[in-house]
């Protein structure tokens, strides 16, 4: 909790002081209120004498208190303190969406600026719940809080005003309160932990419905819709349980303030009647104001309650920022120079660790300008490969070499800005075609049909849209041939020093391969391409070919070329 709060006031400490004030002025308008209501109460009961505070107010206005100047008065005193509340609520609003876009926007920062190694291992389902539900639990945690805030200071207003009207009555109100609170502190550690419970019940949610969108296909084709569906039922009535048992819990506090308030507003009148003998004006203010303070007791409470279920999602999310923050990479200093390959593109005993029984060593060298394929078998290390050459992966020892110079881990970010790697998975959008070829860069039309007519993507004239037909997501709406040139047009746009192909061919067929791969081959000697590939059909059109072997089972990876 302590961790939240401080949040909250760092980044927003103008807007909370603001709430503040305008919180105080709203109490002092409620004050002048009910100043004015007792004099009312004795005006109608039959005494035409002002109190001397009153009249004591009205001259000093330059005015005579009548019963007209008076709730004249009054009507000004709610007008005010009504707009000090629409303020107020603006304001608290404002505190909300501010804390809430902060933490997501930091959260998001540090999951782009983390090494891919840390990101590769990134628990997807965790990340996406922080990022959208998790942020919603703050927000309502920002909402309780502040209503805490609000009802605590009414409270104290109230407090003072018992004190002022009848001072033994505010003991007994302040005993009751205090039993009540004591009584209620396990309700208190049931919302703290069903508030846990429910963080871990929304990441189970969000891992379930990530898992059966990402598989669909597979779902079907082995025709298991029954069996996901009861997996996604039985996650939701875990999470519906847990909801349901903590708002009965509400509930019942709820209740509770509402027996003790009628039992205390009885007390009051018995014991202002009894035995402090009150003045039937002065009674029914004390008890307007137990009226009205009660709730308010009752709203602290629950807010309260509300409050301790939902801070634990600023407690999961804090505490996987600053797990994010200590794997970020490394950033350059000083704009260091980046010298661009002339030459060679090299690994030099580049070692990977990915447990404690596998390691990868490299010795590879992309000569810079042609056309070279890497194959071998399955779980040789072709991709870790191509992670370091694209400066995703740092290695554990060794190094990436431009040419002669190692470039150092504060570097590696600047490299990639050269770099283009295509996957096996292609990273498209729902957008038009233009949007998805000119993605992060300012390009006009003719830049950008000019880099689809390079890659042979003869299809877009044939659309009726042209360059603003929509493509679907990730592109479902073109086919695989379609999708690799549109993905090779973006690479060619962004003019890299490297392209690198991982298995990107895989889903054309022979005619279309060989007439892509025609492409790729004109492309030289602008850039390096490194293709990644099974089949042996790119050893054709290579200039060389680096076939990936292991010297032993597990240790490390050689290498042997052929032009």
């Amino acid at each position: 909790m302590s961790a939240y709060l401080g949040f909250l006031y760092r980044h927003n400490r103008a807007s909370l002081l603001l709430a503040l004030l305008l919180l105080l002025l709203s109490a002092f308008t409620e004050g002048i209120g009910l100043a004015l209501i007792l004099p009312l109460i004795q005006w109608f009961n039959g005494e035409r004498a002002w109190p001397e505070f009153i009249a004591t107010v009205f001259r000093h206005l330059g005015l005579s208190p009548s019963l007209g100047s008076v709730l004249t008065g009054l009507f000004i005193a709610l007008v005010l303190r009504s707009s000090l509340n629409y303020w107020r609520e603006v304001v608290l609003l404002r505190i909300r969406l501010q804390t809430t876009d902060l933490l997501r926007n930091q959260l998001f920062s540090a999951v782009l600026q983390s090494s891919w190694q840390r990101l590769s291992q990134l628990h997807h389902a965790r990340i996406s719940e922080q990022l959208t539900g998790g942020i919603l639990r703050v927000g309502q945690a920002n909402f309780f809080l502040l209503r805490c805030m609000t009802s605590g200071i009414m409270l104290l207003f109230y407090l003072v005003v018992t004190l002022h009207v009848a001072p033994l009555s505010l003991v007994v109100c302040l005993l009751v309160g205090v039993a009540v609170f004591i009584g209620l502190r396990r309700f208190q550690r049931d919302a703290a932990r069903a508030g846990s419970e429910l963080t871990d019940l929304h990441r189970q949610l969000q891992e379930r419905i990530l898992f059966n969108l990402q598989g669909l296909k597979s779902i079907k084709a082995f025709a298991q819709e029954r069996t996901q569906m009861q997996s996604m039922v039985n996650t939701q009535a875990a999470l519906a349980e847990n909801q349901l048992q903590f708002q009965q819990q509400t509930g019942l506090v709820q209740w509770l303030f509402s027996v003790v308030s009628a039992a205390l507003l009885c007390l009051v009148v018995f014991v202002g009647l009894t035995f402090l003998q009150l003045q039937v004006e002065t009674l029914l203010l004390l008890v307007l104001v137990v009226a009205r303070a009660m709730p308010l007791l009752a709203d602290f409470q629950t807010n309260l309650q509300r409050l301790t279920n939902t801070v634990p999602a600023f407690a999961d999310i804090s505490e996987h920022y600053q797990w994010l923050c200590t794997q970020r990479e490394l950033q350059p200093v000083a704009q260091e120079p980046l010298q661009l390959p002339k030459q060679q593109i090299a690994l030099r005993h580049a070692q990977v660790h990915y447990n404690p029984v596998l390691t990868l060593t490299f010795d590879l060298s992309l000569p810079v300008g042609q056309f070279i394929v890497l194959k071998g078998a399955s779980g040789v290390g072709k991709t870790t490969a191509a992670d370091l050459f694209a400066g995703l992966l740092q290695p554990a020892a060794g190094a990436l070499y431009l040419d002669d110079h190692a470039v150092p881990p504060t570097q590696l970010a600047q490299w990639r800005s050269h770099v283009v790697y295509l996957t096996q998975e292609p990273f498209l959008f729902a957008g038009t075609l233009r949007d998805n070829v000119r993605w992060g860069m300012s390009l006009d039309d003719s830049s950008i049909t000019q880099a689809l007519a390079d890659v042979g993507a003869d299809f877009v004239s044939q659309l009726a849209d042209g360059l603003d037909s929509q493509i679907g997501e990730r592109g479902l709406l073109l086919s695989g041939g379609q999708r690799q040139r549109v993905l090779l047009a973006r690479a060619l746009c962004r003019r890299p020093s490297l392209l690198i192909l991982d298995e990107a061919s895989n889903a054309l067929d022979e005619a279309t391969e060989r007439q892509w791969l025609q492409t790729l081959v004109g492309l030289r000697p602008q850039l390096t391409i490194l293709v990644i590939t099974h089949q042996g059909i790119a050893e054709q059109f290579a200039d060389l070919v680096i076939e990936l072997t292991k010297e032993s089972s597990n240790v490390s990876a050689c290498t042997s070329v052929r032009a």
